[in-house]
């Protein structure tokens, strides 16, 4: 598991003899994604970027060896789509109930998707299908996409996905366990 900046063992921690001066609500992914705008860096682009250097390093170790498969699970779906488009070492990448998409975003009048995964102007050059798209002729799972709101995305994201043929969309039926469908695909497409 890769920790990024904001979330896990890399989240904001302020000095116990400063909380005063930090309410409660500034441990959220949300303030750091404002801090990191308002220096005109996206916090999406430093996650990839934190991504692709424990990618270097997970290579660098002795025991591994062949390509590596990200797995990425709701916004981490995201970060690990852009790694996986960047580093054509990577050799598979599974996204799990992530967002189908940036424009659906754009035009949904709620939303819960957290606001770390945005960038700006990014919908004036390509969508996460194009990403997809880019990571090919290597393999790019969505299980259970879901839309703007969290809720499953259905036959929506195989329409969008229809263009990156790299791309597979799978929706799980009720009682399957989704470690067990993605360690089956990752460990297909390594002997593949």
């Amino acid at each position: 598991m890769i920790d990024v900046r904001g979330r896990g063992d890399c989240a904001i921690a302020y000095p116990q003899r400063g909380r005063f001066y930090f309410p409660n609500r500034i441990p959220n992914e949300a303030y750091l994604t404002w801090f990191a705008l308002m220096l005109g860096r996206p916090l999406l682009g430093g996650q990839v970027y934190d991504t692709l250097r424990a990618l270097d390093y997970l290579r660098s170790r002795p025991d591994v060896s062949g390509p590596v498969s990200l797995l990425g699970d709701g916004p981490h779906g995201v970060i690990a789509l852009y790694a996986a488009a960047l580093d054509g070492a990577v050799g598979s990448v599974a996204l799990r109930q992530t967002v189908t998409d940036y424009r659906a975003l754009a035009v949904a009048e709620r939303y819960t998707q957290p606001f770390g995964i945005y960038a700006y102007g990014i919908l004036r050059e390509f969508d996460l299908p194009d990403v997809a798209g880019a990571v090919g002729p290597r393999p790019v799972l969505l299980l259970d996409p879901v839309t703007p709101l969290g809720e499953p995305a259905g036959p929506t994201a195989r329409d969008l996905y229809r263009g990156a043929p790299n791309t597979s969309v799978r929706t799980m039926n009720a009682g399957e366990d989704p470690v067990q469908i993605l360690a089956t695909w990752v460990a297909g497409r390594q002997a593949g």
